[in-house]
């Protein structure tokens, strides 16, 4: 078979250009070798071993809560960790092998030594690991002012021969943020959680266009500590209230009847101590807790971002009402033969006492504590085990509609109605 000539020419052209390329690129191709560490702006004579730094973990005197109803995600502790004494570390006496001045980059790392541990999960990009303990994982993310993520992290810095030593980054210029997150659900009870986060190092190495035959190694970081955590929820029992039996008689029939108040009271029973928690995951709107070494003013441990609480909030399982004079209540279930032109009211007897002047624990007015839909009124404490919720509740004439001043007609029956209430306890 014969294959038309033009095709071979055509071929053979190519193969020159590529050929052309390859040898263009090989005879471009510069390397600038360095041989001497560099090490906090001093030239060193051989290159040096890890510097260590211990970093403990500033919780002997921190107990934090991880309840129940905390949701997945959120802080538990966290902890910024300002390495004050990071070691500057690069490359020196940096020569061309053309001769001529070039361009080369030094690249400086912080990362597990060993590896990165086994990540179990991310929360807003950023990896998580275990702690051992069921349900509290710990995240370590390196933070400067360009950058957020966790190890390892690198950067790189382009420097030119002609410079008496070679351009880093300045790993003084970041911190580490610890934190420790709820992942799932804790176990009840008071732990004792060990940290032990494996060693992390930091050094510099040769970049691109670059060769020397060893790194120049900083700190070997060690960070370790413990922290105790208390689980749990608290126990509360079902609630009953008995209003009492009406007449239907000419007082009752006015549209301002209520009836007498009837006390009662939520009970929480056996609840774990409370010890306060920390900000939302990863804010970076500052730890709770600094480290930049012995005698800083920047070290301490602080409170926490909220103290634990205990709210409530009532939801009516049947729709609500309004009173003749405006308030939110309970309508009663609409049953055959049930009772029409009454509702319930629910007032909050802590509030009133307060002198706070709110005391309808249905007005969704007050439900506006920390940007959740429960009543403005929480409980503290920190060896407390029990805690009592005084309302009181009574039968007060109902409107038509919330814009109408007219009220539903009575009819005699039963007058029944159910609410629910949902415990707090973060």
């Amino acid at each position: 078979m014969r294959i038309p000539h033009g095709f071979l020419r055509q071929a053979s052209a190519t193969g020159a250009l590529i050929a052309g390329a390859l040898l263009y690129s090989t005879s471009a191709s510069a390397l600038v070798t360095c041989t001497v560490p560099r090490v906090n702006g001093v030239d060193v004579g051989t290159p040096p071993d890890y510097v260590e730094l211990n970093v403990p973990i500033l919780s002997s005197s921190v107990t934090v809560s991880a309840l129940r109803d905390l949701p997945f995600g959120s802080e538990l502790f966290s902890q910024r960790i300002t390495n004050i004494g990071a070691m500057s570390t690069t490359y020196s006496n940096c020569t061309s092998n053309s001769g001529t001045k070039e361009s080369f980059s030094v690249v400086t790392k912080i990362e597990f030594e060993n590896g990165a541990p086994a990540a179990v999960g991310q929360l807003n990009g950023y990896d998580i690991y275990e702690t051992g303990t069921p349900g509290i994982g710990y995240s370590l993310v390196w933070r400067d002012n360009t950058i957020a993520r966790s190890l390892p992290q690198e950067k790189s810095v382009t420097s030119d021969s002609e410079l008496p030593y070679a351009n880093s980054l300045n790993i003084g210029l970041g911190y580490f943020y610890l934190a420790l997150v709820k992942t799932g659900d804790i176990p009840a009870g008071t732990w004792n959680l060990p940290i032990d986060i494996p060693a992390i190092i930091t050094y510099a190495q040769p970049g691109e266009n670059m060769a020397a035959d060893f790194n120049v190694k900083g700190q070997r970081i060690r960070i370790s500590g413990s922290l105790n955590v208390v689980a749990g929820s608290c126990q509360t029992p079902d609630v009953y209230v008995q209003l009492g039996e009406y007449e239907i008689t000419e007082e009752i029939q006015q549209a301002t009847w209520s009836s007498p108040w009837k006390e009662f009271n939520i009970q929480l029973i056996n609840c774990p101590v409370m010890a306060g928690r920390y900000e939302d995951f990863l804010s970076f709107t500052g730890a709770t807790n600094s480290w930049a070494g012995e005698g800083s003013s920047n070290t301490f441990v602080g409170d926490p971002w909220y103290p634990t609480v205990i709210a409530y909030r009532l939801d009516p399982v049947n729709e609500k009402g309004y009173t003749y004079g405006g308030d939110t209540c309970v309508k009663t279930d609409a049953v055959a033969n049930g009772a029409e032109g009454v509702c319930i009211e629910i007032h909050d007897i802590s509030l009133q006492n307060a002198g706070m002047g709110l005391s309808n624990a249905l007005a969704e007015s007050n439900y506006d504590w920390r940007g959740k839909a429960f009543l403005n009124q929480f409980y503290l404490g920190s060896n407390a085990t029990s805690y009592t919720i005084p309302l009181r509740a009574r039968y007060s004439r109902i409107r038509q509609t919330s814009a109408s001043g007219t009220v539903v007609p009575l009819k005699a029956g039963p007058a029944n109605a159910a609410v629910e209430f949902t415990i707090f306890y973060e």
